[in-house]
């Protein structure tokens, strides 16, 4: 009897698919679970299982995989513009887009194996997840890396980048949230422009009275904090139904959020950084410049980048210093990177804080390298579709660097 069938679903928490008894083949030496696949590709994915043995009063827990073969059969995803990859030891890559409806940017997002896990067999552990064209107009984006040593750090980086998306949605979506920033208007169109005005040259933005007045460093930390309680969770649950138990650091993830609106006086952005991911905007204000959004906790502790799944980093204080508050009245392109995309052009912590470098990144790394790649070109075409904007973006993010084997995720938004 199948008392209770638990599935890791692609793009989805744990969650309870059925509860009944299942039928069972001729023999009935093997049970069989029907439905209809919920995933757009084939592919083999992991299933936990509670079982009651019929002849002893406990239940077991059972660890096994099913296939789908036809992918044509599968449902398709409904067209959200979310994505994360699902679970499984198998898994490679995974690459999904939309369009921004009320400011008609584009998103696309890749995630790729590296060469050091797709030759010792093992799955990508970088992850992306991105929800777009919300009732309330914030859209929400990230990027996690999973800890090369962690064991289920590809599961921890999937939690990490779905559920700060969702709960920052959540949160910010909240009618006294809402009803907040309506209220708030006038200072946040301050703040914009003494954001034009003084970037580049004010040292002290970071702590103005505008930030310590909205007081929005506290739904940021609900936010971190909720994202690393379903990690916890995810370790209490895992523990309980496993006879190996789990602990915080096998789920070791980094995660780099970005979120924006568009109000009246332009895009409003937040990001938060936690570990060695990246995010920055190009051409900001049509100015040409670059803008750093945050600064990698490699770049600030000479290579040793901090994990969501640390109690220790989880403070307000340190959320707070991991924050940072944005205002653009236009851009060309926005990215989030792990650190397998920057690697390769960011080697040092001084090469974070070079504009050059960021600039050559754009115009070179990926615009002229979108040319140079095979299957690459529609990344940054004005004609090209969101498909083959997301199927350029899924050939480019294999480019090859000699040394720099690790896993990739990336999402750009133009």
């Amino acid at each position: 009897e199948v008392a209770e069938l638990l599935s890791y679903e692609p793009n989805a928490f744990l969650t309870k698919i059925l509860r009944q008894k299942a039928d069972h083949t001729p023999d009935k030496r093997a049970v069989v679970v029907t439905g209809t696949p919920a995933v757009e590709y084939k592919g083999k994915f992991g299933i936990l299982a509670l079982v009651k043995i019929a002849e002893r009063v406990q239940f077991k827990t059972f660890e096994f995989a099913f296939e789908i073969e036809d992918a044509a059969r599968a449902v398709p995803a409904k067209p959200t513009g979310k994505a994360a990859p699902g679970p499984g030891e198998n898994f490679s890559r995974a690459e999904r887009g939309a369009v921004i409806r009320e400011s008609n940017l584009s998103v696309v997002a890749a995630c790729s194996r590296g060469r050091y896990h797709a030759s010792a067999r093992k799955q990508c552990e970088d992850r992306f997840y991105f929800s777009v064209n919300t009732p309330t107009g914030w859209n929400a984006f990230a990027v996690a890396d999973g800890a090369e040593n962690a064991r289920h750090s590809g599961k921890g980086a999937e939690l990490a980048s779905v559920a700060a998306c969702k709960y920052f949605l959540h949160y910010f979506s909240n009618k006294n949230v809402c009803d907040f920033f309506e209220k708030k208007a006038r200072t946040l169109e301050e703040w914009s422009g003494h954001f034009a005005a003084n970037f580049y040259n004010d040292s002290y933005f970071l702590v103005n009275k505008y930030r310590n007045g909205l007081e929005l460093d506290k739904l940021i930390y609900s936010v971190v904090y909720k994202t690393y309680m379903t990690i916890a969770d995810e370790v209490a649950m895992k523990s309980k139904v496993s006879a190996e138990p789990a602990a915080l650091s096998d789920y070791d993830s980094t995660l780099t959020l970005l979120a924006f609106k568009k109000f009246d006086f332009g895009y409003f952005l937040i990001s938060f950084l936690m570990g060695d991911g990246c995010a920055a905007l190009f051409d900001w204000n049509g100015s040409g410049r670059v803008m750093p959004l945050g600064t990698p906790d490699s770049a600030a502790s000479e290579g040793t980048a901090a994990c969501l799944t640390r109690p220790g980093e989880v403070t307000p204080e340190k959320v707070k210093n991991k924050t940072f508050f944005a205002f653009a009245k236009s851009f060309e392109t926005l990215i989030l990177a792990t650190d397998g995309v920057t690697d390769p052009f960011f080697q040092t912590a001084r090469d974070f804080s070079d504009e050059k470098k960021w600039l050559k990144f754009h115009e070179e790394t990926l615009k002229k390298g979108a040319n140079d790649i095979k299957g690459a070109s529609g990344l940054f075409s004005r004609n090209a579709s969101i498909e083959e904007k997301v199927a350029s973006l899924a050939a480019w993010i294999d480019f090859d660097s000699p040394g720099h084997n690790d896993d990739r995720a990336m999402i750009i938004i133009r």
